[in-house]
């Protein structure tokens, strides 16, 4: 039996009629499960949300609910069930663009320049969704249980823009930008309209990508290549013709962006315009709300969670 509901009546209702009759059960819950964000390599051990008092869930109480999900089927299975959370999913036909945008943006506009957001070390970790399904089936055939992270190999978003550039055949040059001036220029972070995939600027989300899965790869858990999966996500795409990135930045917006950036520095650093500042707990929020809605995957209100969806696409 594989879960992947985070609505915690569906669950309950679900271990309810089967629990007594599984073997085995793999309930799918997410990264989004922990309350922190913050903490490098932090591992299955890291301290979860506070499960949702409640039987359904809106997209901002996304963790709470997953963490509600697992305590349910916790309570329901024992020494049977496999938690598996995982990071972000993707490969080819991702349909949220997170995982392909930087590929087919390049193979889209080769000699037109790259937008790219600052810091270029901030870490990535993408996990195939051919490599998740294939750990998950063995796992659940071999009786695995336990709590897993199920994230891809770590990599620089600088690595992976230089290898998306690569296989893309992008020959222009990039202009990597400082978040204040993107956030100014109103660039969307992580996925949905007017993004850059997979760019975090919100500190308290600043090791989204940087947990620890070695534990899952202990157990099995391969990764294939990062030029297999972007070689086949670009082919998916169209066979180096892509109609568009994604839903993110369009190239006209990104090639818009460019310009203005080159004016404001023509003008000196005094003339750039600041972002509005918020709340750490109002900027958070509102990131959440385009990331870690599986229900919205792919929208601007949708970023940790959406790949779960994804995944029930059949995608990530």
């Amino acid at each position: 039996m594989i879960e992947l509901s985070w609505q915690p009546r569906f669950v309950r209702e679900a271990v309810a009629v089967l629990a007594g009759s599984a073997r085995h059960w793999t309930y799918i819950s997410s990264r989004s499960v922990y309350a922190r964000q913050d903490l490098p390599l932090a591992s299955e051990a890291a301290e979860p949300h506070a499960p949702l008092d409640a039987d359904e869930a809106d997209a901002l109480e996304y963790g709470p609910a997953k963490a509600a999900c697992e305590a349910l089927s916790v309570a329901a299975l024992a020494g049977r069930l496999l938690r598996v959370r995982p990071g972000l999913i993707g490969g080819p036909g991702d349909p949220t663009g997170r995982s392909t945008y930087w590929v087919t943006r390049a193979a889209l506009a080769p000699t037109r320049p790259m937008l790219a957001p600052k810091p270029a070390g901030a870490p990535t970790q993408i996990i195939d969704v051919r490599d998740l399904a294939a750990w998950l089936l063995a796992a659940g055939a071999d009786g695995l249980t336990g709590a897993f992270n199920a994230v891809g190999p770590t990599m620089a978003l600088a690595d992976w823009i230089a290898l998306s550039r690569l296989v893309g055949r992008h020959r222009s040059w990039i202009e990597w930008a400082d978040p204040e001036l993107l956030l100014a220029s109103g660039v969307e972070q992580f996925a949905g309209d007017r993004s850059l995939p997979l760019w975090i600027a919100e500190p308290s989300l600043r090791c989204f990508f940087l947990r620890d899965g070695s534990a899952a790869e202990r157990q099995g858990l391969r990764h294939r290549p990062r030029v297999q999966m972007l070689t086949d996500a670009l082919v998916r795409a169209g066979a180096h013709q892509p109609a568009a990135p994604g839903p993110a930045l369009t190239l006209e917006q990104e090639q818009g962006i460019l310009q203005q950036l080159a004016a404001w520095r023509e003008h000196g650093a005094d003339k750039v315009p600041r972002a509005p500042r918020r709340e750490t707990g109002q900027s958070r929020r509102a990131l959440v709300s385009r990331e870690d809605s599986p229900a919205r995957a792919g929208s601007r209100r949708a970023p940790s969670g959406a790949a779960e969806s994804s995944a029930r696409s059949g995608r990530s």
